[in-house]
């Protein structure tokens, strides 16, 4: 078993519910536990003195890292053309409310959309990068993306109105 390996077996638990407890969901705790170890495996491991704190600073730093992007995605989501009834999406974002809704409906979202919306509009990944991750062609990851925006939308405007 490598380092990296043995912090990630040692830790994972311990970052995971302290990802869920800041965000409130388990996929986004997922997704952030994984990139917390992803980033750990780019800085490496040596001479790391208090492992656990090192780990968890690095989950933390990517919380924080995705509260700034929610910021940014109102203007990637607000891009989509928007019916004149009901409220725009760039009001919906304006209240916590539908920061939680858009969590209910993010865990409630097909996965093969959700994990795009949330590498690309979310964690700011560019689509040849969430390709790589994904394994995917960039064109498809493209089309998932903006039905993921689509089925966003329409459910949350079900939602306010």
């Amino acid at each position: 078993m490598t380092r990296i390996e043995g912090i990630v077996e040692r830790h994972y638990a311990s970052v995971h519910r302290f990802l869920r407890a800041l965000s409130g969901s388990v996929t986004l705790a997922d997704d952030l536990a994984q990139e917390t170890f992803a980033a750990l495996a780019r800085r490496g491991v040596s001479g790391i003195r208090q492992e656990r704190s090192y780990v968890m600073r690095i989950a933390y730093t990517r919380w924080v890292r995705h509260l700034s992007t929610l910021s940014s995605t109102e203007c990637t989501v607000a891009q989509l053309d928007v019916p004149d009834s009901g409220p725009t999406l760039d009001e919906a974002f304006e209240t916590a409310e539908s920061l939680q809704l858009l969590r209910f409906y993010l865990d409630r979202m097909p996965p093969e959309l959700r994990v795009v919306l949330i590498l690309v509009s979310l964690m700011d990944y560019s689509f040849v990068d969430a390709a790589e991750m994904l394994e995917a062609p960039r064109t498809t990851l493209i089309g998932r993306h903006r039905r993921a925006l689509e089925w966003l939308r329409c459910n949350m405007m079900k939602a306010t109105t």
